[in-house]
């Protein structure tokens, strides 16, 4: 066992379980991998990459258009009105 490690125990799915031993991904590293990317999506700069990053734009460009959709929706509404 590595130096400054913990030894924990976690429950997981029998899919999760079934699709680590096909593609070999051992559990610590699963968690390990798993962990950093909970710690990028809430915004812990050192974890954040390239990756999350364009995620994120994604997410972002996704939502700015939703919002133009309804504002234009909501202009043609207000438009009917003060007719």
């Amino acid at each position: 066992m590595a130096k400054n490690t913990k030894v924990v125990c976690c429950s997981v799915s029998k899919e999760f379980h079934e699709l680590c031993k096909a593609y070999d991904i051992s559990f610590s590293e699963a968690l390990r991998v798993g962990i950093s990317i909970v710690l990028a999506d809430i915004g812990v700069r050192e974890y954040d990459n390239n990756l999350n990053s364009v995620k994120k734009m994604r997410f972002f460009v996704a939502r700015s258009e939703e919002l133009s959709k309804q504002i234009e929706e909501m202009k043609t509404k207000l438009e009917g009105f003060e007719k």
